[in-house]
């Protein structure tokens, strides 16, 4: 017989379980697969083909929740019985809108980001101020848009997949996606949808006891939804950009090492 074993996780490195590993030939899967098997509970897989076989191949790796992955590999006389080792995705996708609160247009251009637990990945908005992030696992993430002329928008969402109940439609909430086994939203929606505040310019200067400017001060500005830190020049000044126009108070946290500091933000 000839053996091919293997190991499939996704993208934390965890073992997929229950997985099913078909093996194809390379150019495809036109037909049945030539052999088949199921990964165990740390993701290890062995398939067995009757009879001495080499050359090129195909395994394609499937299971409800992720996205169907192929790999291709090559049975050689040295290397009769290669360990194939892939990673499945997750096969959320979640949309979003990024709208002007004040005109209560669409937002293009603007730089969105997901940070996930296992990556970061980064879009920007389209025309019609809607960004797109696939092949998501569920859990915790923190997105994070901002566009120029705009506050910054930090949100931690929750992403999951969509049961077709609760999914929004087109008439309660435009341009949705339909529930499918692929649907996904942040929080149970659907269409997340970011509304942006003009920003607020913040100007800051740092003063010694003397009334003299203090050059290289760290100055940093960290509300729910906006972090910055900057450095003062020459003339003791640092400019915040992005903030938030409905903050009405700016926690504010100095240091300098020629100067005593203070942990906290006031």
């Amino acid at each position: 017989n000839t053996v091919i074993p293997g190991q499939l996780v996704d993208v934390l490195g965890r073992g997929v379980d229950q997985a099913r590993v078909e093996l194809h030939p390379a150019e495809g899967v036109p037909g049945p697969a030539l052999a088949e098997a199921l990964t165990d509970e740390i993701g290890d897989f062995r398939i067995e083909w009757p009879g001495e076989h080499r050359g090129s191949f195909l395994l394609r790796f499937s299971k409800s929740g992720f996205t169907t992955t192929d790999q291709a590999f090559t049975i050689e006389e040295d290397d009769p019985e290669p360990f194939v080792d892939a990673m499945l995705r997750g096969a959320l996708t979640v949309h979003g809108e990024i709208v002007d609160a004040i005109e209560l247009q669409p937002v293009r251009g603007a730089a969105v980001s997901l940070r996930t637990i296992y990556s970061t990945l980064r879009a920007v908005s389209g025309e019609d101020g809607r960004f797109t992030f696939e092949e998501l696992m569920a859990g915790k993430a923190r997105l994070t848009v901002e566009a120029k002329g705009l506050g910054t928008a930090v949100r931690d969402v929750t992403i999951r997949p969509l049961e077709a109940e609760n999914a929004a439609t087109p008439e309660s909430q435009p341009g949705t996606t339909p529930a499918s086994s692929s649907a996904a939203g942040f929080d149970g929606q659907a269409l997340y949808r970011i509304t942006l505040l003009p920003e607020r310019v913040v100007h800051v200067t740092i003063l010694n006891d003397e009334n003299q400017p203090v050059a290289g001060a760290g100055v940093e500005i960290r509300l729910n939804a906006f972090y910055s830190a900057q450095n003062t020049d020459g003339a003791g000044q640092a400019t915040f950009r992005g903030v938030p126009g409905d903050e009405l108070r700016l926690p504010v946290r100095v240091t300098h090492r020629d100067y005593l500091s203070s942990g906290a933000y006031d």
